[in-house]
C-alpha cells in the first residue's frame, strides 16, 4: 500500500493464468493507466445517470 499525494490511485485488475490467477496494475497520475481510465469513464458518461434517494 502506498501513499498518493493527490488522492487518486488507479487500479487495473484482470484475470491471468500466471501465479494467483490475476494481475494487478496500480498507478498514480499522470500515467498511461490514468489516461486510459479517465478516457474510458468520459466515454461511458452518457451511459450513466444520477439517481438520488428520496
Amino acid at each position: 500500500m502506498g501513499v498518493s499525494l493527490d488522492g487518486t490511485r488507479y487500479f487495473l485488475i484482470a484475470p491471468s493464468t500466471y501465479e494467483m490467477g490475476k494481475i494487478t496494475i496500480t498507478s498514480n497520475e499522470p500515467s498511461p493507466l490514468s489516461k486510459w481510465v479517465d478516457s474510458a469513464l468520459q466515454q461511458l458518461k452518457a451511459c450513466w445517470k444520477i439517481v438520488r434517494d428520496q
